[in-house]
């Protein structure tokens, strides 16, 4: 189904790992790409409904905060609705809408003509029903997949970030240090940030360990270069194939092993 998907730009990847993009700013990003009218690149929204998509581990005045910095760091648009309420219009940039068109932030300072912002510059074609409410199934799949990741990656901190509704003011940059207990982080929804990160994920996906904490705190105490030598052993070994039924703790086990004293 050709509708059935949303294209990102690799920028926010790229914006992601080079940290000008906070992991709850991501994960609202992201979100607003999903949510966003694939026929007019318009996402309809209140900070309430963030919140309680968030599942509330993200306070109403801070998610005014993250949506205001995503602003200004031009990853989307919309009008100034300073003091008002309810649902107001987001439009993600770089975002490539059905008819292919990519609106950019020239649209909407009116340096560019442009198809319309808010219809479609062509009637869509009707999709069957059933397909339509398959095609909806899907995306709350994503939806789901996003905030289930979102929630093993945070807890229900307060964050605030520099910039406010009104662009020009600068407020101190805030984050509380999350308190909470340890909780696993799957391979699935981890994101490396560097070299050394992504190639614990490999290692880890090959090993078919489901968790990626604790070859990251081997990383982090011991460094890339013991990680892969481990790895290495673990491949020479005649044990390490089909006669071990669990790879991933036979490794883990290695690395215990190796960083003993």
């Amino acid at each position: 189904m050709k509708d059935d998907f949303v294209m990102m730009p690799r920028s926010i990847k790229r914006a992601y790992i080079d940290g000008n993009l906070s992991q709850r700013e991501f994960f609202v990003l992201l979100w607003v790409f999903l949510d966003t009218n694939p026929y007019n690149g318009r996402c309809e929204v209140s900070y309430s409904e963030l919140g309680e998509v968030f599942q509330n581990r993200i306070k109403q005045d801070s998610m005014r905060q993250i949506i205001s910095s995503l602003r200004h760091n031009k990853h989307i648009w919309f009008q100034n609705h300073k003091g008002k309420g309810g649902k107001f219009a987001i439009y993600p940039l770089d975002f490539q809408r059905t008819n292919k068109y990519i609106q950019t932030l020239d649209d909407f300072l009116g340096k560019q003509q442009s198809p319309s912002l808010s219809q479609p510059t062509t009637e869509p074609v009707p999709i069957p029903r059933h397909k339509q409410e398959g095609q909806n199934h899907n995306l709350q799949i994503q939806k789901g997949d996003l905030i289930k990741g979102f929630s093993m990656n945070t807890s229900p901190a307060e964050i605030t970030t520099p910039y406010n509704d009104n662009e020009n003011q600068k407020d101190k940059y805030i984050i509380d240090k999350e308190k909470s207990s340890f909780k696993p982080t799957p391979i699935e929804f981890f994101m490396p940030k560097s070299h050394g990160e992504q190639r614990c994920k490999e290692i880890a996906q090959y090993l078919g360990e489901k968790n990626i904490n604790f070859i990251l705190s081997v990383l982090k105490e011991r460094g890339l270069a013991f990680v892969e030598g481990t790895f290495a052993n673990f491949k020479e070994s005649p044990s390490s194939n089909s006669d071990i039924e669990n790879r991933a703790a036979y490794f883990n086990a290695m690395l215990t092993k190796e960083k003993a004293p």
